[in-house]
């Protein structure tokens, strides 16, 4: 039953998540601590202390500016990453 792709490290923050789902500051801070914990078990976690960083700062308005910036900049993002771990592996 406890079987899933990333084991125990994605089991912890998602326990973590549960549990202080009623406090944001506690959890987006707890969950940032638990995911840089769980990175050093699976590299799948390098980015999620970012991700908790950015809904922590989040004030809940649209951002103002450019659309091709805004619907521009995940691409962008995924191609430069896929080029870094390409140059990475060699």
């Amino acid at each position: 039953m406890l079987h899933v792709d990333e084991g125990v490290p994605l089991i912890l923050v998602i326990c973590v998540l549960w549990l202080f789902r009623k406090n944001t500051l506690y959890r987006n801070f707890i969950g940032a601590s638990a995911a840089v914990v769980c990175s050093f078990m699976s590299p799948f976690y390098l980015a999620s202390p970012m991700g908790f960083l950015a809904v922590h700062f989040y004030h809940g308005n649209r951002g103002e500016g450019s659309r091709f910036l805004q619907y521009g900049a995940y691409p962008v993002l995924l191609l430069l990453t896929g080029i870094i771990a390409i140059l990475i592996r060699g």
